[in-house]
């Protein structure tokens, strides 16, 4: 499997020991193409730790600590608790408040028994600019500031990967020259190479030729449910025009826009009313679907034409991991 060179350069640094902890800047928002989908950088990060990893987890400012999967979560929550029963006279802290969840996170990436990759989306935050150099905020639980992870060889020794994504514009500049992290610069994504023109269909045979049966119609050979997509790409299309202006740091519009769908394809699971809960839940717990649906937002929000692939990528992601059934959300 080929990956864009900036990322092989992770894989390579961290699989030789060189780093467990990068600083990915640059251009984050293009968008690359891997096996036919279209990612961002932190999307196609998660799809290469895919298979790899016990557990992928997520770290943001407004929403703490999210997982790839639900079965990533509940490891990961095993894994804690582990450790704390080890460790004893240490306080339960929460995944949702964003100071909590780097606690748990060193607590379980320094800890035995898994290998664990975590993202730190808008890292930044962590060290903003304007902010008081050398000043790094205080974690619970006697966990280290994060400028002391890099050289921490507890995260190596224990097959912990993490990566922090940051705006070089928005943070103080030492965030970027953490001894002993590793610092890459996603370039901007080559341009899509237009695909060749479809063959021209042979002339039509005549109506004896064809015969009076009629089959089936083909399935699609996507993968996806075309219907499905653009089901999703109107709905999101309405939501984001309805609650202009963006960003919309809540997903509002993808929430609504995913839980209509819901309450419309599957009524006896997803009642009237219900559909907004059951798709915030499925973007809270899946951040590959969560990854897309931002894809989607921001370029709504830039005034830009909804991406339909990442409509297509929320399509996809729903029948891989749920197999069509909402309930099951």
């Amino acid at each position: 499997m080929t990956w864009p060179a900036w990322l092989e350069t992770v894989r390579e640094r961290y699989g030789s020991g060189q780093a467990s902890v990068f600083v990915i800047t640059g251009d984050l928002a293009g968008v690359w193409q891997h096996e036919g989908a279209s990612y961002d950088a932190r999307a196609l990060c998660v799809r290469m730790l895919e298979g790899t990893r016990d557990v992928i987890g997520t770290w943001s400012m407004e929403n703490g600590l999210t997982f790839h999967t639900p079965h990533d979560g509940m490891r990961f929550r095993r894994h804690v608790e582990a450790r704390r029963l080890q460790e004893m006279r240490v306080a339960a802290l929460s995944e949702r408040d964003p100071w909590d969840a780097l606690a748990l996170v060193w607590s379980c990436g320094t800890h035995p028994g898994m290998r664990q990759g975590y993202l730190l989306t808008d890292a930044h935050q962590l060290a903003p600019v304007g902010s008081k150099a050398g000043r790094w905020h205080t974690l619970p639980n006697k966990a280290p500031p994060l400028d002391g992870w890099p050289t921490a060889p507890a995260l190596r020794d224990q097959d912990c990967l993490v990566l922090l994504f940051v705006n070089h514009k928005k943070c103080r500049p030492e965030l970027l020259e953490l001894p002993g992290a590793a610092v890459i610069t996603v370039p901007a994504p080559p341009a899509p190479v237009a695909p060749p023109p479809p063959p021209v269909a042979p002339p039509a045979p005549a109506m004896a030729e064809v015969g009076t049966a009629e089959g089936p119609p083909a399935p699609p050979k996507s993968g996806v449910d075309p219907e499905l997509s653009q089901e999703i790409l109107a709905a999101l299309t309405e939501a984001c025009a309805r609650l202009l202006p963006g960003p919309w740091p809540d997903l509002a519009p993808a929430v609504q826009a995913l839980g209509a769908v819901l309450e419309r394809r599957a009524p006896d699971q997803v009642p009237a009313g219900t559909g907004a809960d059951v798709a915030a839940r499925w973007l809270s717990e899946d951040v590959s679907a969560r990854l897309s649906a931002e894809t989607a937002l921001d370029a709504a929000a830039a005034g830009q034409p909804m991406p339909e692939a990442a409509a297509a990528a929320l399509a996809r992601r729903y029948l891989r991991l749920y197999g069509g059934a909402p309930a099951a959300l």
